[in-house]
């Protein structure tokens, strides 16, 4: 254990620095929500959701590939290039958003837009370059900064009367303009234009990023979004609101932890990968103690929460939600254990399986829905067979990921 003892450091570092950024989040809507109207918070989702589709192929998932190198030379050449990629993009969303406005588009949240892609694109390619370095502490603390700003900005303008309308979608901007000026400045990478002559061999020697992956993240993308516009549709308002409801409350601490551990697994197992042709060790170190806190996690809930501890919380609306909370628990400890590994297929570059597993993981989550809906199930029993179908997915997920970290090189 204490060969991995730098690494739980590592971990611990990025969680509670994260988790103290998004409790300055959360805080900070709350306080919104007594500052800005809903038809505000409305457009700043928008802003929100428009953001994260397009930084799905924006950098071209170039920036992914920094984890798998070290040298100066490299961290320039990947750089240069996704960020030429990110400008292009941008551009190309402009131009085309444009011709949009002629069909009456908010031109300013469309040019709000065009600047949040380049800022938060430059935050998440540097975060990418500080992972590789395996500075994350600062990574944490740029989160907080951003969350800091986030914060001043969206409580000050209201008081100021400049742009309440757009005011979240403003100080989000503004904080991810400071935190991506900071990462650069901070970075220690100088960037020069002449490494532009890298370019064609960074997207030739990267291809399966810029193709393979874009293409499995859209996936992903469609699949986390498809439930919010089928779900509606086929149990009604409340049934759906039960469910996404139970979602969000579970996926916050997951995300937090999964996405922490994630991030520093992928450096860390690339290291043991160069060195040792495999990277089994950490796999099985990072397996045992994920699947622990999982079990001890959904054995507390299972034992502790029950109808009248959720209606005490939440209210009496929500009386019906303890059996779609438990399933909704079951789907998030699988992901919650197996996410992180799943960096695995990156580690070795096996990027056309993780195509593959996308296309598996969209018809596990998927075939069970319209098959239950087709042979008028009730809601909460299709939403079972849905859960199911995400854990058969993740099981499979879980196995090539085995498969990578034992045979590492040989494959």
């Amino acid at each position: 254990m204490s060969n991995y003892a730098g690494y739980l450091e590592s971990i611990t570092k990025l969680l509670l620095s994260s988790g103290l950024a998004q409790i300055i989040t959360i805080v900070t809507t709350i306080t919104c929500a007594r500052l800005y109207s809903p038809e505000n918070f409305a457009y700043f989702g928008i802003y929100v959701a428009t953001i994260s589709i397009l930084l799905t192929f924006s950098t071209g998932r170039l920036d992914l590939a920094l984890i798998q190198v070290s040298s100066l030379k490299e961290y320039k050449k990947i750089l240069i290039s996704s960020i030429t990629i990110l400008l292009t993009s941008a551009a190309i969303f402009f131009a085309i958003t444009q011709f949009m406005y002629n069909f009456n588009f908010n031109q300013e949240i469309l040019l709000l837009m065009f600047f949040g892609l380049i800022a938060n694109g430059i935050c998440q390619i540097y975060s990418n370059l500080f992972s590789s370095q395996q500075r994350y502490l600062e990574i944490g603390l740029s989160r907080i900064f951003a969350a800091v700003l986030f914060a001043i900005f969206a409580i000050s303008f209201p008081f100021l009367n400049i742009k309440i309308s757009l005011g979240l979608i403003l100080a989000s901007l503004f904080s991810q303009a400071m935190c991506a000026i900071m990462l650069i400045v901070l970075s220690k990478v100088p960037l020069s234009y002449k490494f532009i002559k890298y370019f064609k061999s960074v997207i030739i020697e990267y291809k399966d990023y810029w193709t393979l992956d874009t293409f499995s993240s859209l996936l992903n993308t469609f699949g986390r979004q498809l439930p919010l516009i089928i779900f509606p549709a086929l149990f009604g308002p409340l049934v759906a609101g039960y469910y996404f409801f139970c979602q969000r409350i579970v996926a916050a601490p997951v995300n937090l932890i999964a996405n922490s551990v994630g991030n520093v697994f992928r450096k860390d197992a690339t290291k043991e990968f160069i060195e040792n042709g495999n990277f089994l060790k950490i796999f099985i170190f990072s397996l045992t103690r994920l699947f622990f806190i999982s079990i001890i996690g959904v054995i507390i809930v299972f034992i502790v929460v029950d109808e009248n501890l959720l209606i005490f919380l939440f209210g009496d609306e929500w009386s019906g939600i303890l059996n779609i909370l438990k399933m909704v628990i079951i789907f998030y400890a699988f992901k919650f254990v197996i996410s992180p590994l799943t960096y695995s297929l990156y580690i070795v570059r096996k990027l056309h399986w993780n195509l593959y597993g996308q296309f598996f993981y969209l018809s596990c989550l998927f075939t069970p829905i319209l098959v239950g809906s087709y042979l008028g199930y009730s809601p909460e029993y299709i939403i079972g067979l849905h859960v199911l179908g995400a854990c058969v997915a993740y099981l499979v997920y879980l196995s090539m990921s085995y498969y990578c970290a034992i045979k590492g090189s040989k494959i």
